[in-house]
């Protein structure tokens, strides 16, 4: 495993959908991100099951998994995923 720095850099209500940025570097800019979108029901589905139909590697899992674990019990995070906008989370070697 290598270091791995994840953000949540936007929701969109009207899709609920949480943007997340994926960088080696911290902080994640567009020119060294790949971002993802992921519906609050794909979040859910990696807190609980450690699955996900939206096509991340495990790493990726593995920081939206702490991203969304450090805003406490899954359900309460998802309630109001705009309080997710800024968290930041990272897997190291």
């Amino acid at each position: 495993m290598s270091y791995l720095c994840g953000e949540i850099k936007a929701y969109d209500a009207k899709r609920q959908v949480i943007t997340v940025a994926f960088s080696e570097q911290r902080p994640a800019r567009p020119t060294n991100a790949i971002f993802a979108d992921l519906s609050l029901a794909e979040c859910h589905a990696v807190c609980e099951t450690d699955s996900c139909e939206a096509g991340l590697t495990e790493d990726e899992r593995s920081v939206v998994k702490l991203l969304l674990d450090s805003a406490g019990k899954i359900n309460d995070a998802l309630s109001d995923p705009e309080r997710l906008v800024g968290r930041v989370s990272e897997i190291g070697e």
